[in-house]
């Protein structure tokens, strides 16, 4: 009898044994839509950027950029990269700057996109502090969405909150 009740007890265990889940990230372990995240940020100058940071945009650099490191476990997704400046809830404006990254070949979780840094700072912004906001996500913004920042169901968003200062000096 209690040889009988150890075997039931050794089966019932393999049985329920728990296997984890991969926890590396080359073998992502997410469901069908995770949020994607900036990783890493760099400026023209590839001074590498990171929030409460500040990066310095030359109104006058007409070919600046700023290069966003991007992680989605979601390889098949496009993502997009929005930058707002001063972005206001109660009076919503458009992105400033967009730019997105396409799904790699080899169907890699990080990719990079770079923006264009110039349409970020209007004449009358030199001279003062200003704040950048910047979304990744995996679904672009909803055509007529009242805060510019709506994104396509099942769309998620992540955000990195950057000081801008604004800047006029010849290059």
């Amino acid at each position: 009898m209690f040889l009988a009740s150890a075997v039931l007890l050794g089966a019932l265990l393999v049985v329920a044994c728990v296997v984890p889940p991969p926890l590396s990230l080359d073998q992502p372990d997410a469901g069908p839509n995770a949020p994607p995240i900036i990783v890493a940020a760099s400026d023209t100058a590839a001074q590498p950027l990171r929030p409460p940071g500040t990066v310095t945009v030359n109104v006058l650099d007409t070919t600046g950029e700023l290069s966003f490191q991007l992680y989605d476990v979601d390889v098949a997704d496009t993502l997009y990269v929005r930058l707002y400046v001063d972005y206001d809830p109660a009076a919503p404006l458009g992105a400033r700057s967009e730019c997105h990254a396409e799904p790699s070949v080899e169907q890699s979780t990080t990719r990079t996109a770079a923006c264009r840094s110039a349409p970020l700072c209007l004449e009358s912004d030199v001279g003062s502090t200003h704040r950048l906001e910047a979304d990744v996500s995996d679904r672009d913004v909803v055509e007529g969405s009242v805060s510019h920042r709506d994104v396509e169901p099942p769309g998620l968003v992540s955000t990195w909150t950057l000081d801008l200062v604004c800047v006029s000096v010849q290059p």
